[in-house]
């Protein structure tokens, strides 16, 4: 399987005791899942390898998704520079895999035993490392041993004077890199990057900060102590004045100056949908007249880049499905898509162009799967490079044409396009306690080197309350957590959860008792993972891992997907019994519930339509129509129920006993809704949304809930020395 000289691959080298592809006089390295997967398309080339035998015989059966294996082949068509649509080494086919394309000959020349050198830190301290979209697996310490062992076999049948010749290399590399390596321990490290005193700016949560072109005002929107709405506030630098600009009940969540600095955009949310204004502003940092709204109803709104010309915005519209990033042309009002997906689900999020080029740099995230930065024309749309990048990116700046800076949640960093590396400024998190870090969410250039950073600095505990009195909720904290916990759900056993908890690429399940013992249940690497529900028995769970409904058995610790096709399943339940699963997916834009029969394997389309279905009664069903509406479905019956509910789209629905549980966050308030279906009664209970949902969950019996949140953020603006630009 693993290659004993070099091979020549079309216009590469395939150096194997490197795991390295030479081409003219780059050299490009392979991670060693990369390679394995080279070498094995290698020996079996002409044939298509499915995924299945690249999972069993590369990974040797070890638990990774399928879309591990695909990443992989993406980083190994990146080294090769090969086009998926026009592939020249790798071709790709539905159902049946990849099969390598051009033949592989040998080369007769000595093979290299002269490794890469980098002058660069491997070190998370001083360097990260992106890769090219999709990101692969580290290998093991005996892949990577067997591959040098494989290499060596070729120098045994060399005379002994090249053996030792070859010694005397490799002991002369040895040296070169343990003295590249001190040198790197004090040329290597990354740009000075100091945070000086923070601005003595009103306390809050702040979501959007921008500097005026001439850097001298500030304007932010902020939540003010006991205000639940975010109002924009006007700053000046040099005299500390702070002065706020909107009064009463505005949900502002993104501003930006204008290119003259004589104007405001902002986005407003405002009885349900986004307005886009244009307001105004005097160098006193007051408003002059009315705002103007340019953009009105819809449904989500994010950031605002004004064009240095002022003739242009580009900002993220879109709503549930998809969001995408679209050029506003102030003098006639048209809107022009930049970015676009022949998918739902895809959301085009964090952007930054860069004029000179007409490049834009973005962050896609499609539903399920892992995110990429892109690198697109905005000329034509065509999409220049594309790199894996998991982390949610909260922003984006062009440093250099081939530079761009980075602020996700693990780090600041500077990534180069053409080498694919990365410097950290600074690590986002600060571990001094593990309950108060801070996190960088936002970084503004100032001048001659100078930032200003906008930083959440605060308790980021995890709640669970009990039900309180109708119109309020109360309750108190259960569970405290230290790591990032994505959800947390009841179990059947009283005092009992189950926590979702995300760690790098791992995903782990862990069962955890209110007095804070624990107990692993499975951990699983490059998935993504969402808890449906618990058989009625008790003994398994019912999730979705990768978008596929799989069972969990509590008692052998075993996954065991569903007998169904597709990964692009939305929500999955139980019927009373347990014997039934109804599950939901989208398919061509259209939602479609399906019944699957536990003892059979065997599937039955139920409906088309509805984006929740729930077991109620026997043969009968509640759903959950896209515009919010509830129904009841009785065979071909379909009977709206008398709900009136205004938010949007409840995403998490509880059905127990004759009551209907849901619970929504808006830009105030996070809201628990109880609709009794016997005689219609609506109940809500309130809480401010400082607090913000994450998970909601009810007992078994109905009398508790529990709600997953972030505790509150205050945030504050640093002023930040580096000399990165």
């Amino acid at each position: 399987m693993i290659p004993s000289s070099q091979l020549k691959l079309g216009d590469y080298i395939l150096c194997p005791l490197n795991q390295q592809l030479e081409y003219a006089e780059q050299r490009i390295p392979l991670e060693p899942k990369v390679y394995e997967v080279l070498c094995y398309l290698l020996a079996h080339q002409q044939r298509f390898v499915s995924l299945e035998e690249l999972h069993k015989e590369v990974w040797q059966g070890r638990v990774v998704s399928d879309t591990a294996v695909r990443r992989t082949i993406s980083k190994l068509r990146a080294a090769l520079n090969d086009q998926g649509d026009s592939p020249r080494y790798i071709q790709s086919a539905a159902k049946r895999g990849y099969r390598w394309l051009i033949p592989s000959e040998s080369v007769t020349q000595e093979v290299n035993f002269v490794p890469s050198v980098s002058l660069q830190p491997r070190s998370l301290a001083s360097q990260t490392e992106f890769t090219s979209m999709p990101g692969a697996e580290e290998a093991s310490v005996a892949t990577v041993s067997s591959a040098m062992a494989a290499g060596a076999k070729v120098s045994r049948s060399a005379s002994l004077t090249r053996f030792k010749f070859a010694s005397v290399t490799l002991l002369s590399v040895a040296v070169l890199v343990l003295v590249s390596s001190l040198l790197v321990a004090f040329i290597g490290k990354g740009p000075d990057w100091k945070m000086q005193t923070a601005l003595p700016l009103i306390v809050g949560e702040k979501l959007s900060m921008a500097i005026s072109p001439d850097k001298r005002f500030l304007v932010f929107s902020s939540n003010a102590v006991n205000h639940h709405g975010q109002e924009l506030y006007w700053y000046n630098l040099a005299t500390q004045e702070l002065r706020q600009l909107t009064t009463g009940d505005n949900q502002i969540m993104y501003v930006a100056y204008a290119a003259d600095g004589k104007h405001l955009f902002y986005h407003n949310f405002y009885n349900g949908v986004y307005q886009l204004v244009q307001r105004p502003i005097s160098e006193q940092g007051q408003f002059t007249a009315e705002g103007k709204v340019l953009l009105d109803d819809y449904a989500s709104m994010f950031k605002i880049w004004v064009h240095p010309d002022n003739e242009s915005l580009l900002l993220n519209l879109g709503d549930a499905e998809q969001l995408n990033i679209q050029r506003l042309h102030l003098p006639t009002g048209s809107l022009t898509p930049l970015t676009s997906s022949v998918t739902a689900g895809v959301y085009d999020s964090t952007f930054a162009p860069e004029i000179d080029s007409q490049r834009l740099a973005f962050q896609r995230s499609p539903l399920g799967q892992s995110s990429s930065l892109i690198i697109q024309d905005m000329s034509n749309g065509r999409i220049l490079q594309q790199f894996l990048h998991k982390e949610r990116i909260f922003d984006l700046h062009w440093l250099t044409e081939q530079e761009l800076l980075i602020v996700d949640e693990e780090a600041i960093k500077t990534f180069n396009l053409q080498t694919r590396k990365s410097i950290l400024l600074q690590q986002n998190y600060q571990t001094g306690n593990a309950l108060t870090r801070g996190l960088t969410r936002m970084l503004v250039p100032l001048r001659d080197g100078q930032w200003l950073q906008f930083r959440h600095e605060g308790d980021v505990s995890r709640m669970i309350h009990q039900q309180g009195e109708v119109g309020v909720l109360s309750g108190r904290s259960y569970i405290h957590t230290e790591v990032q916990t994505r959800a947390v759900f009841f179990s059947q056993v009283p005092q009992e959860f189950f926590l979702l908890n995300l760690e790098g690429d791992k995903r782990s399940l862990l069962s955890r008792q209110a007095n804070g013992e624990q107990q692993l249940l499975f951990e699983i690497q490059d998935s993504n993972v969402s808890f449906q529900q618990q058989h009625p028995n008790g003994e398994s769970l019912l999730l979705l891992l990768n978008g596929k409904p799989t069972l969990f058995d509590l008692k052998q610790h075993q996954l065991t997907p569903l007998n169904v096709v597709g990964n692009n399943w939305l929500s999955a339940r139980f019927s009373h019994d347990g014997q039934q699963i109804v599950m939901t997916s989208r398919q061509n834009s259209e939602y479609q519930s399906w019944l699957y029969h536990v003892d059979t394997g065997l599937s039955q389309l139920l409906y088309q339509g509805y984006q929740i279905v729930i077991p109620y009664q026997d043969k009968s069903y509640l759903a959950v129509h896209p515009d919010s509406r509830f129904v009841l479905l009785e065979d071909e019956h379909v009977t709206e129920l008398p709900i009136n509910y205004s938010p949007p789209f409840p995403g998490s629905v509880h059905l127990r006993g004759t009551y209907l549980f849901w619970a929504e966050t808006d830009l105030k308030n996070t809201t628990v809704f109880r609709f009794n279906l016997e005689n219609a009664a609506l109940e809500q209970w309130q809480q401010d949304r400082r607090q913000m949902l994450q998970t909601f969950d009810v007992s078994a019996d109905g009398s508790k809930w529990l709600l997953r949140h972030i505790g509150h953020f205050d945030t504050k603006v640093y002023q930040v020395l580096t000399d990165i630009r």
